[in-house]
């Protein structure tokens, strides 16, 4: 089996190169990758991705939120950029401006939802409420200002918003293409590695309920100086109805697929 590493000059890679023991090549890399750039870019991967007779070394680099990244290796000491297919040196009015740049906020959203019992009836069935809330997470490095979220109507269940209060953003007209908006004020801030509760959606499960079907709701997350992030938050359906037959069992009520005192099915 040959194995290859791509060799590469400041610019562009010039040569796919035989090498022997690609593990050995990986650990090297591995340990030079903190010594070839200053600060460290977190997340760097080494692979060696192999077929039947040949393997190939590949370096992952991903996005930073710490630039600018200083190149760090023998006779280098510069800060590059790229330009087009080539990288150029940055002049001291790009690297003071780049230091200049205050952190950016990156915004996702994420639910976090159960089923609790909210009244019954004993002997004759009860009703459950599913809960769903939305949290908004912010993963950069920088505040999260005038934060937004924008929902779909969801589909699947009929669910009621609430919003207001201290733990949810107020409900603002929504912009063309969706159903809701939800959008803070000059005091609301998500700060780093931290979360906001936008809303809470709620429904009603009854105990002769038959079909739990997904819970779909399409969304678009932003902020003040942060870019937008569309996605699509999903619960499943049978992970909902497990959770309403727990509930309705811890009081043994009788729910469709067991009757009273009957044997349970799951």
């Amino acid at each position: 089996m040959s194995t290859h590493v791509v060799t590469a000059t400041t610019d562009c890679a010039t040569a796919i190169v035989s090498i022997d023991q690609p593990a050995a090549v990986v650990a090297d890399l591995t340990a030079a990758t903190p010594e070839l750039v200053s600060p460290y870019v977190d997340g760097v991967r080494h692979d060696i991705v192999q077929t039947r007779d040949q393997a190939v070394v590949l370096t992952l680099v991903p996005g930073s939120e710490a630039a600018p990244h200083m190149a760090t290796g023998h006779s280098l000491h510069r800060y590059y950029r790229r330009a087009g297919s080539t990288f150029r040196h940055l002049e001291h009015y790009e690297i003071a401006d780049l230091f200049g740049r205050r952190p950016h906020a990156r915004l996702t959203a994420t639910t976090d939802w159960d089923v609790r019992l909210s009244r019954y009836t004993t002997g004759q069935g009860g009703v459950a409420n599913l809960s769903v809330r939305i949290v908004v997470k912010n993963e950069g490095r920088g505040l999260a200002r005038f934060p937004s979220l924008s929902v779909d109507e969801p589909g699947g269940w009929p669910l009621k918003h609430q919003t207001g209060g201290i733990h949810h953003l107020p409900m603002i007209a929504p912009p063309r293409g969706w159903h809701q908006r939800y959008a803070g004020g000059a005091d609301t801030v998500v700060y780093p590695d931290d979360e906001l509760v936008v809303t809470t959606l709620s429904a009603e499960i009854k105990t002769e309920q038959r079909e739990y079907p997904d819970l779909a709701l399409r969304y678009r997350v932003l902020a003040d100086g942060a870019f937008p992030e569309d996605g699509t938050l999903v619960v499943r359906g049978e992970e909902i109805r497990v959770a309403a037959v727990a509930a309705f069992e811890s009081q043994n009520l009788p729910y469709f697929g067991r009757p009273m005192f009957g044997p349970r099915v799951v």
